[in-house]
């Protein structure tokens, strides 16, 4: 086997992995430990189900058994996990490319001919010792074409790629011989088609008739090819249309063009081949349906309704199609599409369909409501009462918000129905209905309510409407089921013996030669894939009842029951193999995912034979399917886990009759129940929880009165003891709980999750499971917060001691002695309560600290917690900041107090007390860019100072008294303050633990029972939540950075990167923080991210650090950033030349805040330089790749003209004050000039006007050197040119003056401007043309 393993797989089909396989996945012998402890490397696990799905369609046939043993190892949780597939991605890939390619015109109508044979007809023409398929294959390449092949080699092994080459080459050689092939003319190939496909449709709407060319095969492997071949004409129907379409209309990319001599033939017959597709396509739906692919049906379903509403169909004629896309999209578990379905058909067929909601909820896993609404749309359309008892209604939330709907009055067997008027509905849609209402029973496992609904659908066939109902669940195979369960083998045995198939009493016999495990299936069985599924399971049942009555003849003749062992052994290996067809051919389709049901089927097969075989442990036969499963697989239907259940439940009984322990069992039973009972009531399906509940204990079921009340009682009695009670029964006890919410019984459920909460933190145990109980128990407070809230008063005012049984559990709870960390912020009355935060609300954030404390390793009990701090802490600042402020407590009035003078009045103590109790931080409203130029050594003194300014304006005195006095009234001021921002602290430490957590960094004991829902990936939360706290970390940054430096400071610099990754822009953008340590610490955390993921971090450092330096590095030369430095000549420079005094003030303001700017720059340019240094540590040639790209891109996006108009705009909103102040001076100088005064005063009047003259023709002048740069502007100007970047080439003439760069030329400008003034005004008058 070693050789045949190693000789069978080729290297390059191990090229896809990340890392090599463990030699364990990959030796010879495939013994690989189904137990939890052996499955933690799940990216090894998942490369292991890849590669198994692809070999398990190799042409040889021991190398598909040898990876089929393989994949029976691997737990179900990994298997049927939603993820992609490497190797089905490649063989996508090949076959994209290969019909992306010409046409080789090397498939001869004799290779049509024996391809379309097999698939219409079944037959083989080609035989011998190699696959006739890959013989075909060779025979139509080319030696001068093999260069380029598009098919890699290692995949030519696989049957996978080779049909799906077979049948693409098929339909091109139809469409490039225009329709004229083996089977006739154009013409006879539509009609064969076209008939093959109408007696397929025949059979899907009427099982009863046979198809004998579909339906018998030789031995058990003639039924996959049955199968196969129904999915191979599909195909080729769908690659037929494709061709045709690509023929007369032509496709851009996707598919070459073929000769015009076939676009011309099929451009002039478009239509008739478009009306044969359109005929067809009712018939083709049937046919998806019936083999197993719904997407074929959806597709067709849409283009059909498309076609008929063009045509302008009635809506009773897309009644049918629209039945069967419902249908289609049902199985696919689309409820969305499905109601956007209806809306479509109620605005624009004109055809509502009341009972779609229905189908929506039964895609939505919730069956329950799904069948009392199917049982209610029947009542409705015949007008007879056809509801059965069923499961408990009053369980049900059910909603009467359909007026078509019959309604029910009272519970149990005293309910009314009022029935409706009859409506006009067509006999297939009956038909739907009621199959639909007995699928949904089927699903729950519900064996007595799908008799008696078999029962009520007798009755209502003999209505004129109800003629047409037919059922196609056999009745004896649901009664074989349900006696199987009940442990009646006896009944189950004589329930199997009149279902199709092979002898029963063979599995016991004592003769080898009998029993003939090639031909276990019936003779005639459909190709759909249903029929497959039941056979499979009828075997699994009689392979269960023989191994029972093996056991039983073990202790009766020894010889006897060794052979029957051996029979039935055999029995299970040929139904493993069985089982194996769907999962091959799921891969020939190239499906992103395994069956589900095949899957589970074969596990179940391998399990039970392990468990006969008796070479196990019973520890290694279990049905490898755990509570992880229900996290990783995204399936709505709880099938699965009830056939788990079924079987799980019969290896105990097998195990106590012949070891007499099963105690692994009992483990593994009881963790499945209890997932199921998860899985069941987040669906909806309370009654299904419910029975499941009962069968978690070995207590007598007992007599209920049917409703909650009922069921309370029987909860009651729910209880497990040994081992396994000590395991999980903290489970059992929450699941009761949430069963009951669920059922409506919300007072009821939330006491007795308050009692279990209690004895579990009181016992010190359970800890994981008193956390979320506790975060369960405040969520349902939450639902119930108006009718709760005079309880919870109670509760938080230590009321009377006449408590319900609620409010007692709450408060026996809160007074639990807290052994959280001593130093870590908490949740007491003096920052809650006193501070303006509802008695109930701190009542719900102690329960909150409390779950934190007793699991500490849930990141959800610290998220709750974070949340609901930074909720009531932003509203208690907020208030204390723009409102009243907070109450002093007692001791710190009596503080202040002692502090001040005897003689203080009782209103300025209370003056004093409002003042102190103010928080005087940064509103709530303010920007970044305002909060930027405080300064960040005074932020905190300037509060004080503004503190001790009220102090004082309000009371004068207090500038008088000692410094003792000051610094204890500030001291008492600022003990306030940590009282109002406590609620901040706490949220902050919550949000940063909350952050550990989800990056792994807390260690957790992987082998505790108690994680029941654990996740191998690490992560317990989902995107949102993770980016919802870094964002209001950030915020708390921003906003209070002074207040909660220690928390931040601290968080900031332990805290994991991988949750920082998605707010990366928001974290550059808080660079330019006042406060040091912010900038700091966010700095580091960018440099960490950048170390962990570079490509998130690289491009915004390189812009920011050559923004801020002024210039760019691109291929070893600097490129001249020209704003910055064109900005700041303008911002250096007096518009005006100096001489005012208001030109005085405006520039030394501008010197005082130069350097403030000039600050921020350089720290920001730290920043960035420290980043930008971190990562070309790590990858240089990264780093300065990145900055050639960001240089060219701001040396041809930033032109010139661009950086003219933004210093004129820059510019223009300081000229109307420029010319204000110019008109003044101007009036202020005529007046001066027509006072009487002496020759000597006038001459140093207009000595002093004469400055003021010359600044004001300042402008002309520009305006007339701009005239001439106007008029003699060279070639470099052009503005194609400056978008091209122009520059000089060496040996060319220098540019003139007017050329130069724009910060250059109005520079020169400004000389000009001052030489111009110096000589006088005459100088400057300007030409009329210019003006």
């Amino acid at each position: 086997m070693k050789t045949l393993i190693s000789a069978s797989r080729p290297a390059a089909v191990f090229r896809f992995s990340p890392r090599p396989c463990p030699p364990s996945y990959c030796r010879g012998c495939f013994h690989w430990p189904t137990g939890k402890s052996h499955v933690h490397d799940w990216p090894c696990s998942r490369r292991c189900v890849d590669i198994c799905r692809v070999q398990l369609v190799h042409s040889v046939a021991r190398v598909r058994q040898a990876f089929g043993k393989l994949l029976k190892t691997i737990p179900l949780d990994v298997a049927l996990s939603n993820h992609r597939h490497s190797e089905i991605q490649e063989i996508s890939l090949a076959i994209r490319r290969h019909m992306g390619r010409a046409p080789s015109s090397t498939f001869h109508p004799q290779d049509f001919s024996d391809l379309i044979g097999f698939i219409l007809y079944g037959a083989l023409h080609r035989g011998g010792k190699e696959p006739w398929l890959e013989c075909l294959f060779h025979s139509c390449q080319r030696l001068e074409r093999r260069e380029g092949a598009a098919v890699p080699r290692p995949l030519l092994k696989s049957e996978a790629v080779l049909w799906q080459w077979a049948v693409w080459e098929a339909a091109q050689f139809t469409v490039l011989s225009k329709l004229r092939t083996p089977l006739g003319r154009a013409q006879d190939t539509f009609q064969t088609i076209e008939g093959m496909i109408r007696s397929l449709a025949t059979h899907s709407a009427s099982p009863e008739q046979e198809l004998s060319q579909w339906s018998s095969g030789e031995g058990d492997e003639g039924h996959h090819s049955s199968q196969l071949r129904l999915t191979l004409l599909l195909q080729f129907l769908e690659n037929l249309e494709k061709l045709m379409y690509n023929a007369y209309e032509g496709c851009a990319n996707a598919l070459t063009a073929p000769p015009k001599g076939i676009r011309t033939f099929f451009y002039t017959n478009r239509q008739t081949c478009q009306d044969w597709l359109t005929r067809i396509r009712l018939a083709l739906m049937r046919v998806g349906l019936l083999s197993g692919q719904p997407a074929v049906t959806v597709r067709h379903g849409f283009d059909l309704l498309a076609e008929m509403r063009n045509s302008s169909a009635q809506g009773a004629e897309m009644e049918a199609p629209i039945t069967m896309l419902v249908e289609a999209l049902c199985e696919l578990r689309c409820p969305e599409a499905i109601q956007g379905l209806a809306a479509w058909s109620s605005s624009v067929a004109g055809r509502g369909l009341g009972w779609v909601s229905s189908v929506a909820l039964q895609a939505e896993g919730r069956f329950e409501k799904a069948a009392q609404e199917y049982q209610e749309q029947l009542c409705s359309i015949t007008g007879l009462d056809c509801c059965i008892k069923g499961f408990d209604r009053s369980l049900l939330k059910v909603s009467t918000a359909n007026s078509g709907s019959p309604k029910h009055v009272g519970n149990g067997d005293s309910r009314k129905t009022v029935l409706m008027k009859p409506s006009d509905s067509s006999p297939e849609v009956l038909n739907f209905l009621a199959n639909k209402a007995c699928e949904c029973y089927v699903a729950l496992c519900d064996w007595p309510s799908v008799q008696e609904w078999q029962a009520s659908v007798t009755v209502l066939r003999k209505s004129p409407n109800g003629s047409a109902i037919h059922l196609k669940t056999d009745f004896n195979y649901i009664r074989a089921l349900s006696s199987f369960e009940d442990g009646d083998f006896t009944e189950c045995r004589e329930q199997l013996d009149l279902l199709p198939g092979d002898d029963f009493g063979l599995l016991n016999s004592s003769s080898r030669d009998k029993l003939d495990v090639k031909r276990l299936l019936p003779a005639a069985l459909s190709p759909d894939p249903m029929e497959l599924q039941k056979a499979i399971e009828v075997q699994l049942l009689r392979s269960a009842v023989g191994v029972i009555t093996a056991a039983t003849a073990n202790h009766e003749q020894e010889e006897k029951g060794v052979l029957a062992s051996e029979n039935v052994v055999r029995y299970l290996k040929q139904t493993g193999h069985i089982a194996l067809g769907p999962l091959r051919l799921s891969t020939l389709t190239l499906s992103g995912t395994l069956p589900t049901v095949s899957t589970l089927q074969l596990h179940c097969a391998t399990a039970l034979e392990n468990s006969l075989s008796c070479q196990l442990g019973p520890e290694d036969c279990l049905i490898p399917l755990y509570s992880r499963a229900l996290s990783a697989c995204k399936q709505q239907d709880i099938w699965p886990w009830l056939q788990a259940l079924r079987y799980t439940t019969f290896q105990r009984e097998l195990f106590l009759r012949l070891r007499g322990s099963a105690v692994p069992v009992d483990t593994h039973l009881m963790e499945l129940c209890l997932t199921a009972v998860k899985f069941a009531r987040k669906r909806g399906n309370v009654a299904l929880a419910t029975r499941l509940l009962g069968r978690c204990s070995d207590a007598p079921p007992g007599g209920g009165s049917g409703d909650g009340q009922g069921v309370r009682h029987l909860f009651t009695r729910l209880s497990l003891e040994g081992a396994v009670g000590e395991k999980w029964g903290p489970e059992l006890e929450i699941e009761k709980a949430k069963v009951l919410f669920a059922a409506g019984q919300s007072a009821v459920a939330m006491e007795m999750l308050s009692s279990c909460a209690l004895a579990y933190c009181h016992s010190g145990k359970c800890e994981r499971a008193a956390g979320r109980a506790l975060l369960t128990l405040c969520k349902w407070l939450l639902a119930d917060w108006k009718d709760l809230t005079p309880q919870l008063k109670q509760v938080a005012k230590r009321g009377p001691s006449g408590l319900p049984p609620l409010s007692r559990n709450v408060a026996a709870l809160l007074e639990l002695p807290l052994l959280e960390d001593q130093d870590a912020p908490r949740i007491t009355t003096e920052t809650t309560v006193s501070v303006g935060v509802g008695e109930p609300d701190y009542v719900l954030g102690q329960l909150y600290q409390l779950s934190t404390i007793q699991a500490p390793e849930v990141a959800k009990s610290w998220a709750a917690l974070a949340s609901w701090a930074y909720r009531w802490g932003r509203k208690v600042v907020d208030n204390a900041s723009q409102g009243e402020g907070v109450p002093l407590l007692p001791g710190e009035k009596q503080e202040v107090e002692e502090l001040l003078p005897a003689c203080t009045t009782d209103e300025d103590k209370e003056t004093i007390f409002g003042i102190l109790g103010q928080a005087m931080c940064r509103p709530a409203g303010i920007q970044d860019e305002d909060m930027a130029l405080q300064s960040e050594e005074d932020e905190e003194d300037d509060m004080v100072d503004v503190i001790w300014r009220q102090l004082v304006g309000s009371c004068p005195w207090l500038s008088e008294v000692e410094e003792g006095v000051t610094e204890g009234l500030i001291r008492a001021w600022r003990r306030v303050v940590d009282r109002i921002f406590s609620l901040y602290q706490v949220s902050c430490r919550a949000y940063f633990t909350f952050l550990k957590l989800n990056a792994g960094q807390v260690p957790m004991d992987e082998d505790d029972p108690k994680l029941l829902l654990r996740n191998p990936d690490g992560k317990q939360s989902s995107d949102d939540v993770i980016v919802m706290a870094t964002l209001r970390l950030l915020r708390l940054l921003v906003k209070h950075a002074g207040e909660l430096r220690e928390g931040l400071e601290l968080g900031l610099a332990s805290t994991p990167t991988a949750p920082w990754r998605g707010i990366i822009p928001q974290l550059f953008s808080r660079l330019n923080h006042p406060e040091a340590y912010i900038r700091h610490s966010i700095c580091s955390l960018l440099c960490r991210v950048a170390h962990d993921s570079p490509h998130l971090v690289l491009y915004p450092a390189i812009v920011g650090s050559i923004s801020l330096g002024g210039e760019a590095q691109a291929a070893g030369n600097k490129l001249p950033s020209a704003l910055p430095t064109l900005l700041g000549n303008i911002q250096g420079e007096a518009l005006c030349g100096g001489g005012s005094e208001v030109a005085s003030q405006e520039s030394g303001r501008g010197e005082e805040l130069g350097p403030c700017s000039s600050q921020d720059q350089a720290m920001m340019q730290d920043c960035y330089s420290k980043i930008v240094d971190k990562l070309s540590s790590a990858n240089p040639t990264m780093v300065l790749q990145v900055q050639m790209l960001v240089g060219e891109l701001r040396r041809v996006t930033l032109l010139w003209d661009e950086l003219w108009l933004g210093v004129l705009q820059q510019q223009h909103v300081q000229v109307p004050r420029r010319i204000q102040q110019l008109e003044g001076r101007g009036q202020e100088g005529a007046e001066q000039q027509h006072a009487p005064q002496g020759g000597e005063g006038g001459h140093h009047a207009g000595e002093a006007l004469r400055p003021h003259a010359a600044g004001g023709v300042r402008a002309g002048a520009c305006s007339q050197h701009h005239g001439h740069a106007r008029r003699d502007a060279p070639r470099s100007l052009v503005p194609g040119e400056l978008r091209r970047g122009h520059r000089p080439r060496p040996g060319e003439a220098e540019e003139p003056a007017q050329s130069r760069q724009p910060h250059q030329q109005l520079g020169a400008l400004q000389a000009d401007d001052a030489e111009s003034a110096a000589e006088g005004p005459e100088a400057h008058q300007l030409p009329a043309a210019a003006g």
